[in-house]
């Protein structure tokens, strides 16, 4: 695990939702972070695939063509969206183009420093004065004013001496930097750091806090969960729950304004969710506008790299409509997940008690359905077990909504998206609402499937005003083999409220 991170739990108040505000995953979307890849992904070892956490050596032009694609869908898709008085710009951020900017602006200089001490101490291999060596020469490299330091942090620092059987950096790549949900994660008005399970990973959310509180204009506005500032029988709680405080952003979505799933996987464990529970709390009472959650629900996955985080079986693409990996979400599916539930608008120094919720699909059911449109699910993959396993792999179940019934997908996920076209009576198509015998005619509206290369704005405000299901599709093929979808590669820093939720 790496060393504490520095406190920020009780800084002030976010400066304004106008610029951070995510109580949903379906509000209609406003500004989003992406990071676009880079030469990290050239430089990862072939023989350390594993600690790389990557199944692939990517071909990085084809990766950067396939995002490139991705961004500008995302953007048309914003720039179709209904406009709402007051609003911000629709605005994709890059977190790579921005700590260029960030590391060369004077007023930041001293978070800067403090940014490139706090990555050699990340850095697993270094120590001792290996430490003092490498910061230097990072700390020359940022007195210099070099344009590309941010993409050193990022693709790694070259060791210039290498010698028989020594590591092959100075700082290591982050191959996965290309996920922006998992370093950190948007809750109502404030961006939770996250706590990362791999030691690759450690630096992806220091770069992330720096951006956040220096970079982007937002002030005071992230909190790391490792170092809240929780009351001392709070603390006592903390400490008894099991296992290392981890948690990652895939695991953790706002249902809506009431309610925060999060999921118990091979990232982010028990402990890591009693951290953010106990944090909610404390932040509920003293800011309730920015943060009304008052229920917190932990869903037990199998800890398997398959699916490793939450958002890789369960996705939201409509109102009371979810994209969903059948063998773990299913009703009475033999390795359906259990869900636990605490409540968080109590006293922040009260017992913390997660409680039995139910099966996933009847827990879900009860906080997701709304007047004449229950939850349904959409079996990723469509009605055989075969595809449904390799469609889940392929991150089938990873949409990302850009609003409600608008959202993209990898258009190598072909049974699921004939299920969604063919909503309305497809032989292939598997679709369950639990605890109904028949699935209301709503949710059997089909999608509009289109792939972004056919995509123009004026077509998309079109079909956005007509009030079409439409799923967008980029093309995959490459950045699907560094195991991760849309979803994944998305993380919502303003969505406007949805409401009907």
């Amino acid at each position: 695990m790496p060393p504490p991170r520095p406190s920020t739990l009780g800084a002030p108040p976010p400066t304004s939702r106008s610029k951070l505000r995510v109580e949903g995953e379906l509000g209609w979307l406003r500004r989003v972070l992406v990071c676009s890849p880079g030469e990290e992904l050239r430089r990862v070892p072939p023989g350390e695939r594993d600690r790389y956490l990557v199944e692939d050596l990517l071909w990085l032009e084809r990766a950067q063509e396939q995002h490139a694609a991705f961004v500008r869908a995302l953007t048309l898709l914003m720039r179709a969206a209904p406009r709402v008085k007051g609003a911000p710009e629709p605005r994709v951020v890059d977190l790579r183009a921005e700590l260029r900017l960030a590391l060369q602006d004077p007023a930041a200089s001293d978070a800067a420093g403090a940014l490139l001490e706090e990555v050699c101490h990340l850095e697993p291999h270094l120590r001792g004065a290996a430490i003092d060596e490498v910061l230097a020469a990072l700390r020359a490299d940022l007195a210099a004013g070099k344009g590309d330091l941010g993409d050193d942090l990022i693709a790694g620092v070259l060791e210039p001496r290498l010698a028989p059987g020594s590591e092959m950096f100075r700082v290591c790549p982050s191959p996965n930097i290309v996920f922006a949900r998992d370093y950190q994660f948007v809750l109502g008005g404030g961006a939770f750091v996250s706590s990362m399970a791999k030691a690759v990973r450690w630096k992806e959310p220091a770069i992330a806090r720096f951006l956040f509180d220096h970079a982007l204009g937002l002030g005071a506005v992230s909190f790391d969960v490792r170092r809240a500032a929780l009351g001392t029988r709070a603390r006592r709680l903390l400490e008894t729950a099991p296992g290392e405080l981890l948690v990652e952003g895939g695991d953790v979505m706002a249902l809506d304004r009431s309610t925060v799933l999060v999921g118990l996987s091979e990232r982010t464990t028990l402990r890591g969710a009693t951290a953010l529970a106990l944090g909610l709390r404390w932040l509920r009472q003293q800011y309730p506008d920015d943060f009304p959650f008052t229920e917190l629900c932990a869903v037990q996955m199998p800890p398997r790299r398959a699916m490793m985080h939450l958002d890789t079986v369960f996705t939201l693409v409509d109102r009371g409509l979810a994209l969903a990996y059948p063998p773990l979400t299913f009703p009475n599916a033999r390795e359906e997940m259990a869900v636990l539930s605490c409540d968080l608008a109590c006293d922040p120094e009260a017992p913390l008690d997660f409680r039995p919720a139910g099966p996933f699909s009847e827990a879900m059911a009860r906080r997701l359905s709304l007047p004449g449109r229950p939850l349904t699910l959409v079996a990723g993959g469509g009605r055989h077990r075969t595809f449904q396993h390799r469609e889940q792999w392929c991150d089938a179940c990873n949409a990302f909504a850009v609003g409600p019934g608008v959202a993209i997908s990898y258009d190598r996920n072909d049974r699921t998206l004939a299920a969604l076209a063919a909503l309305d009576g497809g032989a292939d198509t598997l679709v369950v609402t639990p605890g109904q015998r028949r699935t209301p005619a709503a949710h059997l509206r089909p999608f509009q499937v289109i792939h972004a290369s056919d995509l123009t704005l004026p077509r998309a405000r079109a079909m956005v005003g007509s009030g079409e299901r439409v799923m967008v599709t980029i093309d995959g093929g490459e950045l699907g083999r560094a195991r991760g979808g849309p979803h994944c590669m998305t993380m919502a820093l303003h969505r406007e409220a949805d409401a009907t939720a």
